[in-house]
């Protein structure tokens, strides 16, 4: 029938690739409506100037605006019946109900009022700013401001750190989507580094921006922490969620996936997993399908891989979630230890594990990020990637950055010198082997971090080229060598990290930052990781504009304007 029909697609079909599909057919919808409405346009035309003629116009309503009892366009039409059938059944992501929703012309939490989308719920996803309600006090109670605020699209907002900062290169050029090269200005006077330094992209540029401490702009709420008056410090990489998609398959492997090495009747080995050499689960990449959608009742199709393992999920991410910065380090500890000894007395340590060597390798790197994301947040995203793998391994932020403060009341010293502390790639000797910049980089669109798959575009396809680049990558990754060094010696084996460095305690901090230049804009999918990390933790936007324009758009928050790049 067709409606076990239909179900099938569902199942077979992504949930993003089925967004994505519906964006189109709404675009191709509204150009068919234009076009008919170019043709018809010469004879409405002629009755528009007949009724002026005669002295009747079209009925208004009493605030001037137009009739009340006007009804959807075609397209709108079309986006409210998508919307409501689609985000019932969950079976499109929250990200494409937004996209819908903004052709509406209405708040987004008035459209979806009707809804129980269980994506939203689950993933606590906001359909407007928390602070909107006492905006909207403070506005007053006229007639007019609510007209205004029910005619126009609003939603929820992320952070956004303001910078000025004026490309090299595409400067003659406004189209969105341009990449852009700057020149930074830290060490002007170092000839020899100018020399040997290239441009700097957006991503570069804004690394640089939050080390030096000119962003970000502390929020009010963040200024009765004990780390706020502390300046700059922030180190990381532009990774893209390569780490956090590290850590969620070295935490969850053992108890959600089913893969256990020392367990040879792993749960639902025989049936999600055929054979020896697979990464994941086969079913990691079906999208979310609970016991309530239609489509799974009608025709009996399996759970997806959400609901399938959400007692386990729930039972993990619960534990994470009450677990203390240093009960997460160890976690990370003993989880990549467990695997390295299976492999050992397994005998195949000729068998190199290139994702075993290099989680070896950086070892006290990985638990320092767990610690600086804790456990709140850890337990977010990784049920944000057990909802929908496919859809949420995606569209994180650009940059993950961290730094440790020492959590005591002594203020000469806050800043924890972390080749001291972490070491590995923090450590002297491994700057030197190249600029920091470079280091920074060093996890840059890591294909081999996508569980059970390559770095895939909308339709699937796996770039061989950039498979292939990768595979080189490997060979000079110089924490899979370190790792390489500590496996083949137990004496040498990594030592835990603990939160304290000469007695003094330690607090680990993290921020995410998507970057965009002038020409740039967030994607939907961004959006709402943004809009997911913020309310458990700090996820920001750096938002560099050409000097002669603001660049601000209406409705976005402004965390303060810095000066910075090759701005004079």
């Amino acid at each position: 029938s067709d409606s076990t029909f239909a179900s099938f697609i569902r199942c077979l079909v992504s949930r993003r690739v089925r967004g994505k599909a519906f964006e189109r057919l709404v675009i191709d919808q509204g150009h068919i409506e234009r076009t008919a409405a170019k043709i018809e346009g010469s004879s409405k035309n002629y009755e528009a100037t007949s009724r002026v003629a005669d002295g009747s116009s079209k009925k208004k309503s009493k605030d001037g605006g137009k009739d009340a009892s006007a009804e959807w366009t075609i397209v709108q039409k079309r986006c409210l019946d998508v919307i409501y059938r689609e985000g019932r059944e969950c079976s499109i992501p929250f990200s494409t109900i937004r996209t819908l929703a903004r052709r509406l012309k209405v708040p987004l939490k008035e459209t979806i009022s009707g809804i129980e989308n269980a994506e939203m719920n689950i993933l606590m996803i906001r359909s407007e700013d928390d602070d909107s309600a006492s905006v909207s006090s403070r506005s007053g109670d006229s007639k007019s401001d609510k007209s205004s605020a029910r005619s126009s699209y609003s939603e929820w907002t992320p952070k956004t750190d303001y910078s000025v900062a004026n490309s090299i290169i595409n400067e003659d050029k406004d189209g969105v989507g341009k990449r852009c090269a700057y020149v930074g200005w830290e060490d002007e006077d170092d000839s020899e580094r100018m020399a040997r330094t290239r441009s700097m992209n957006v991503e570069e540029l804004a690394l640089e921006e939050y080390a030096a401490g000119r962003l970000p702009i502390q929020d009010e709420e963040d200024c009765d922490s004990q780390s706020a008056n502390v300046k700059g410090g922030w180190v990381g990489w532009h990774d893209e969620g390569g780490h956090v998609r590290a850590l969620f398959r070295i935490l969850c492997a053992p108890s959600i996936f089913g893969i256990d090495p020392r367990d040879e009747q792993s749960v639902e080995q025989h049936t999600i997993f055929l054979a020896p050499y697979q990464g994941a689960p086969l079913d990691l990449h079906v999208g979310f399908q609970g016991p309530s959608s239609s489509s799974g009742a009608e025709t009996g199709l399996p759970r997806g891989f959400f609901e399938r393992r959400r007692a386990r999920i729930d039972r993990l991410l619960g534990e994470l979630d009450s677990s203390t910065p240093q009960d997460i380090c160890d976690r990370v500890y003993d989880a990549i230890f467990e695997r390295v000894r299976a492999v050992r007395d397994a005998g195949t340590i000729g068998m190199k594990d290139a994702l075993l060597l290099r989680d070896l390798g950086e070892i006290r790197t990985l638990s320092f990020i767990a610690a600086g994301l804790g456990g709140k947040m850890l337990a977010t995203i990784f049920r944000c990637l057990c909802f929908d793998y496919r859809h949420y391994a995606g569209g994180l932020p650009d940059l993950l950055l961290l730094r440790a403060v020492f959590d005591d009341d002594n203020q000469e010293e806050r800043l924890v010198d972390l080749g001291t502390w972490v070491g590995e790639a923090f450590s002297a000797a491994e700057v030197q082997k190249g600029q920091v910049v470079e280091l920074c980089r060093i996890l840059a669109d890591r294909d081999d971090e996508y569980l059970g798959c390559s770095k895939v575009g909308e339709t699937g396809a796996v770039s061989s080229q950039r498979w292939r680049q990768s595979v080189r990558r490997q060979k000079h990754d110089d924490a899979a060598q370190r790792g390489e060094e500590c496996f083949a010696s137990s004496d040498d084996f990594p030592q835990r990290l603990l939160l304290s460095c000469n007695d003094r305690p330690i607090k680990a901090e993290c921020m995410f930052v998507e970057v965009k230049s002038a020409n740039d804009r967030l994607d939907a999918r961004q959006e709402d990781w943004l809009n997911i990390l913020d309310g458990v933790g700090n996820a920001r936007v750096c938002k560099f504009t050409n000097q002669k324009k603001s660049g601000k758009k209406k409705g976005e928050k402004d965390s303060g304007t810095v000066h910075a790049g090759t701005t004079k």
